[in-house]
């Protein structure tokens, strides 16, 4: 999801921020990567025509899940390069990838890290895809490799295009889609991805849902029943990826509504001669922005451990057996927000919500360190104490 708000009350300067939720089932053990720049990819050499090679000019962080069967290769989901620009693979069932083609040809694996190392305006890349030069191609379904993703990037300048890769055809959902498809509540739906449907199909189902709205005149605390004036009713709630998305859209619809001079959104409401605090807002306009990019991310698309489940293995061999322990089915291992425009990068891991931070610009990518020595952190880190900040002290100093 990808959010627009401005940085101060009576300004046109904005943040661009952008939040997505990883869920899977099972459990891997992401790791966290700063790549330098100047680093020679592809990390492992591929045998197809005109095989893209590429030196990044950017450094950036990026996570990863572990993939013994690549040894030194990592397939990066999710990061943020230098220049604020982010990409991101999300799981796409469904996908096919075009055979290698005449120009470069990018490894459908190896797409975040080209991007990430490449490029710093989403038009430069949209313009690089659409001009034929160069392609995504990858393995057919059920061949050894095959993943099913498709890829969304956002930058520094709030734009946004999804790159999906549909019955062997890359397709490219940037400006040009959007001049085509504005009006209702698709108008806002640049930089939401969810999962399969594909992406066009997602954009055609959201415009059964225009008539929502989340202006008014009661709330669930004022209202009688039933509800008379409350514009969400019916928007879908449950996890399937058409339902998510649809929420996503709707949420970035509501941001556009509100007063893009900033007034009662940023920053944070101000305090009224409080005795303690005075006038102070509440929070900075950056610490609010990203809290509601995250509570937004993790209201949208989250999925606590243990909330789906599927059959045991012995279930699915004895239908009507009852006894069996259901296996844990998705649930959301992290949550990552990206300031585009302070080029910092937040997440939070499942079992800790604790907010980490890194700040790019503070980083150094001149490191003269290759792959497997790349400098790396846990997402998911091991049981600790220091999980929660402790504000029993507080109390003593009030």
């Amino acid at each position: 999801m990808l959010f627009h708000a401005p940085i101060n009350p009576g300004q046109d300067t904005q943040f661009h921020v952008s939040a997505r939720v990883m869920e899977l089932p099972g459990f891997s053990g992401f790791t966290l990567y700063k790549v330098p720049k100047g680093r020679a990819f592809p990390l492992v050499p591929h045998a197809v025509k005109n095989a893209a090679k590429w030196v990044n000019a950017y450094g950036f962080v990026g996570i990863a899940p572990p993939r013994p069967e690549f040894d030194l290769f990592p397939i990066f989901c999710d990061g943020l390069n230098e220049e604020g620009l982010s990409c991101a693979a999300l799981w796409m069932p469904g996908a096919g990838y075009p055979a290698p083609g005449n120009g470069e040809n990018v490894f459908f694996g190896e797409f975040v890290a080209w991007v990430l190392g490449n490029f710093k305006r989403v038009k430069d890349l949209e313009r690089t895809l659409r001009s034929g030069e160069v392609g995504v191609y990858g393995p057919a379904s059920g061949e050894k490799l095959y993943i099913p993703l498709h890829f969304i990037a956002a930058d520094s300048t709030g734009a946004a295009v999804v790159v999906e890769c549909m019955n062997g055809v890359m397709n490219v959902y940037g400006e040009e889609y959007e001049l085509q498809h504005r009006g209702g509540l698709g108008t806002t739906a640049a930089g939401v991805l969810t999962n399969a449907p594909s992406y066009d199909w997602q954009r055609t189902n959201i415009t059964y849902y225009g008539n929502f709205t989340a202006i008014g005149a009661e709330t669930s605390r004022t209202q009688t029943y039933p509800p008379t004036c409350m514009g969400l009713v019916g928007l879908p709630g449950d996890p399937s990826s058409p339902s998510r998305f649809v929420r996503a859209a709707f949420m970035q619809h509501t941001f556009s509504q509100l007063a893009r001079n900033g007034d009662g959104w940023l920053p944070a409401p101000q305090r009224s001669g409080s005795p303690v605090f005075g006038d102070k807002p509440y929070s900075s306009p950056v610490q609010t922005v990203v809290n509601v990019a995250l509570q937004t991310a993790q209201l949208v698309m989250a999925t606590p451990y243990g909330s789906l489940l599927s059959e045991s293995k012995q279930d699915a061999k004895n239908e009507g057996s009852s006894g069996q322990t259901p296996q844990v089915g998705d649930w959301s291992y992290w949550t990552v927000v990206r300031d585009h425009t302070n080029n910092t990068y937040y997440y939070t891991s499942a079992f800790n919500n604790l907010l980490q931070r890194i700040e790019l610009r503070a980083l150094s990518f001149d490191d003269d360190v290759q792959m497997p020595h790349f400098r790396s952190i846990s997402v998911i880190p091991p049981a600790r104490n220091d999980w929660f900040q402790d504000a029993s002290e507080s109390f003593k100093n009030a």
